[in-house]
């Protein structure tokens, strides 16, 4: 007889035991019947039946009283709500910060008191750094801060057991004027090296000013003004220091957009006069400088309740009194801008001081009804830094670029508008028109090209992480700059492609060469001009595509390529045909077959091009093993082999055959018994997704 010894049972619980049994081939045989071991603190005497109160497998709920029960459920940190701590500005040098409390169990309330500590960082640096500590209360003014540094503040709880989770940090931007330098005693205790504008290479550009997104305060609100508190705006290091402004903007109740309210404010809060009280308001803010306007903020709702609502009737002196219901809350508007990818648009078509500009489409929620999308182009001219408006409203996704000077670099990008607002920009794409005099490659510290900055031919080059996609040499990329590469179409196109009727079929090549070959089409001896009817395309990286829209029978047939440059020509004929998806002209059966025997699979398969084939069980991949066996005898005929079956072998076994054109799936069933019980054979299911 077998026996095995349980241990670690519970104290005060009663149990069920039962054994099953198990082959070296995996198989589980049935459970025995269960045995029950009751395990109580002290044994019931024997009542007569009637007066039995039976209560089976009573369990105990009560905590135990051990110690370290204790210390998991009361003897625990705190617990500090996240939420950012609020933040006044009392002064240049001065701000005050408050905090929500920490949360303890009750049973250590008072026994173990909390405090709090102040944490400081002055971006950029990444280091926090404790400036208070020990503090009881749930508010403390800061001191002696230096009025030109940005500082982030957060706040932790503490206790005998330990500290608790920071709370979210609460940022403090000061505006920087150039005039002022840091002192010897701020330098040697805050260690923040500051750097004058002189001190830098790169020349004083002219930008907006920076303003925080952070949603403004409304404050001190009665029937007809209000307080409207925001974060100060900065200008950046690199930029130059003018004065800053403000300029508040509304936006009344049903109002399509926000309009002009006041300008000129120099501090960051203005009093707003003069509103309805009857009448729901969003408020929202910008920063200008002399250089242009920052972002505006996110915006903030004063609403008002329509609905009069009067005193108890108790209080007949001012019964008649009519009190506005008034509330802050975000701005929950009914429409949102649109959505960029943030990928680089496509140049093509480059040539002299003409380009053709494409980017993918922008994407607004569908909540957002009747939203008309137009497109911004901007440009910038390294190495300047400011963005210009290059064209606006433009309803396509493509934009023909022209006049553009050939000795000089561009930078192209695109924002999405509607009557929302704009998107952010995509990343930028770049131009490097190449003078015709060479220039050596640069080297890094690694011996390896800078493909960052290369100078090529008279031609221009579109910048890209892979300008050059084949491994070559310095001394043949050195000859290749100075003398340049005829075309070359690369080994790996096929000369027969595939495309579907009735949809967009696609033919795909690869070519090298320097400068870049210009692409031409031909088909049946006509170029292929009409843009409704044909896009082609080809990206820095030389790979070429045409596409043919709603592909018809006259459309089938040989189409060429001409790739030239100023080194040389290359043609190539590509022939197009029309695709059918795949058919199963002999479906897989299902299978019944004893345990430990060997079976088949079998179905042929048909379709142009002729499909790919894979095989699954159970939704799972099947990969060949010394029991299974996939063989294709041409032209269509395909098998699956199964070799001494097991019981773990029953189940859905599926043919997968795809192409261009679709997919096509066979299904069957594999069933093994030992009784060799084949009765109830279920017919063989054909789906198809075209």
């Amino acid at each position: 007889m077998t026996e095995h010894t349980i241990t670690d049972l519970m104290p005060k619980k009663d149990y069920l035991f039962r054994i099953r049994a198990e082959s070296q081939n995996g198989d589980i045989s049935a459970p025995t019947p269960p045995i029950s071991y009751y395990k109580s603190p002290t044994p019931s005497p024997r009542i007569p039946r009637k007066t039995v109160d039976y209560k089976m497998f009573e369990q105990d709920f009560s905590v135990p009283s051990r110690c370290y029960v204790d210390h998991l459920t009361t003897f625990i940190p705190p617990r500090l709500p996240l939420d950012k701590p609020d933040m006044t500005e009392d002064g240049p040098s001065t701000v005050s910060l408050r905090w929500r409390p920490a949360q303890v169990p009750e049973r250590t309330r008072d026994k173990y008191p909390i405090t709090y500590s102040i944490e400081v960082k002055n971006p950029p640096n990444f280091e926090w750094n404790d400036v208070e500590s020990g503090l009881t209360g749930l508010s403390h003014t800061l001191k002696d801060i230096h009025p030109d540094v940005d500082y982030m503040f957060r706040i932790r709880a503490h206790n005998e057991f330990g500290s608790s989770e920071a709370t979210l940090p609460v940022s403090l931007y000061r505006p920087i004027e150039v005039e002022q330098y840091y002192d010897d005693e701020y330098d040697s205790d805050y260690e923040v090296p500051f750097v004058t504008l002189g001190d830098c290479e790169a020349p004083i550009e002219e930008v907006p000013p920076k303003l925080p997104m952070e949603t403004p305060r409304l404050t001190s609100v009665t029937g007809e003004r209000a307080m409207l508190h925001w974060l100060s705006a900065r200008i950046p290091a690199y930029a130059k220091k003018v004065p800053i402004t403000y300029i508040v903007e509304i936006k009344e109740d049903n109002m399509p957009g926000f309009s002009h309210f006041q300008s000129g404010i120099i501090d960051p809060k203005f009093l707003i006069e003069g509103l309805n009280p009857n009448m729901s308001y969003q408020f929202r803010v910008k920063a200008e400088t002399q250089f242009g306007c920052s972002d505006p903020t996110l915006a903030v709702s004063l609403d008002r309740n329509k609905d009069k609502v009067k005193r108890p009737l108790i209080d007949m002196k001012r019964e008649d009194l009519e009190i506005p219901q008034v509330k802050m809350r975000d701005a929950a508007p009914k429409g949102v801008p649109p959505r960029m990818s943030s990928s680089r648009p496509l140049i093509t078509n480059h040539y002299g001081g003409n380009l053709l500009l494409t980017w993918g489409p922008a994407r607004v929620p569908s909540y957002v009804k009747g939203s008309l999308l137009k497109y911004t182009v901007e440009k910038r001219e390294p190495p300047h830094s400011t963005w210009t408006v290059l064209a606006d409203n433009v309803e396509d996704n493509e934009y023909d670029v022209t006049g553009l000077n050939p000795e000089r670099d561009y930078m192209f990008r695109i924002r999405a508008k509607n009557q929302f607002g704009a998107s952010d920009p995509t990343m930028p794409c770049s131009v490097i028109n190449v003078r015709d005099d060479y220039v050596p490659p640069v080297f890094s510290r690694s011996q390896s090209r800078d493909s960052g900055t290369p100078r090529m031919s008279r031609r221009s080059s579109i910048e890209s992480p892979l300008v050059l996609s084949r491994q070559i040499s310095l001394d043949e990329s050195d000859d290749m700059y100075r003398s340049g590469m005829p075309p070359e179409f690369k080994s790996t196109v096929e000369e027969l492609q595939y495309g579907v009727l009735g949809k967009t079929a696609r033919i795909n090549l690869a070519v090298r060469g320097f400068p870049l070959p210009v692409i031409e089409w031909t088909f049946k001896g006509n170029n292929l001009f009409d843009k409704n009817k044909y896009k082609s395309i080809i990206t820095p990286s030389g790979v070429i595509t045409l596409d043919i829209f709603n592909l018809c029978l006259d459309d089938i047939g040989e189409y060429k390529c001409t790739a030239e440059n100023d080194n040389g020509i290359k043609i190539i004929i590509v022939q197009l045909e029309y695709a059918d998806a795949p058919t199963f002209i002999e479906p897989t059966e299902d299978m019944y077959l004893d345990s430990h025997k060997s079976g088949r699979f079998e179905c042929k398969v048909d379709g142009i091009p002729y499909p790919k084939i894979r095989w699954m069980k159970d939704t799972r991949p099947i990969t060949e093993t010394s029991r299974l066996k996939i063989q294709h005898t041409k032209p269509n005929q395909w098998s699956l082999s199964l070799n001494d079956v097991i019981s773990l072998d029953s189940g859905l076994y599926t043919c997968v055959a795809e192409n261009v054109a679709g997919k096509s799936i066979s299904s069957s069933n594999l069933f093994v018994d030992d009784d060799s019980d084949n009765e109830g054979k279920h017919p063989v299911e054909e789906n198809q997704f075209p």
